[in-house]
């Protein structure tokens, strides 16, 4: 490419061609990498150099490859979404206020209140495994507040 125009013509759909070319100077990385990456193997560069070249890791430009070919541009350009919140799981919540709704004691806990080494251990023992700060943010949402 010299001053905006094509030395040579790109093979494939020039619709999509076109929307790629107009990502190659975004300043999101993330969406400029996938662009180039489209492009240039489109132009028969292979994996291994165009993660070199764009300084990514061939599992990354290849995982780019995959969205483009099986969805085309719009998978490919589409932003990344990530799954529900481990804090955001409703059986989870309900396993946390269910035992805050019980006694340590019946548990075999000998205790009177709930301390979060205990809650967690309880929690894991029912298969539910979450991280104290899991456990705190779901009872911080909830509106209720943990007592020392």
């Amino acid at each position: 490419m010299r001053g905006g125009h094509l030395l040579q013509p790109i093979p494939g759909d020039p619709e999509a061609i076109a929307r790629l070319l107009g990502n190659v100077h975004m300043p999101q990385k993330r969406q400029r990498d996938r662009a180039i990456t489209a492009l240039a193997h489109e132009q028969g560069f292979p994996n291994n150099q165009i993660a070199v070249c764009l300084g990514l890791d061939r599992r990354t430009s290849r995982r780019y490859l995959r969205a483009y070919h099986q969805g085309g541009v719009e998978q490919l350009l589409a932003p990344e979404t990530r799954g529900e919140r481990k804090a955001e799981q409703e059986d989870l919540k309900d396993a946390v206020f269910r035992l805050l709704h019980e006694p340590p004691m019946d548990h075999g806990i000998n205790r009177t209140s709930w301390i979060m080494r205990d809650l967690r251990k309880v929690l894991a023992d029912q298969g539910f495994a979450a991280c104290a700060q899991i456990v705190s943010q779901i009872i911080r949402n909830a509106g209720w507040k943990w007592k020392n």
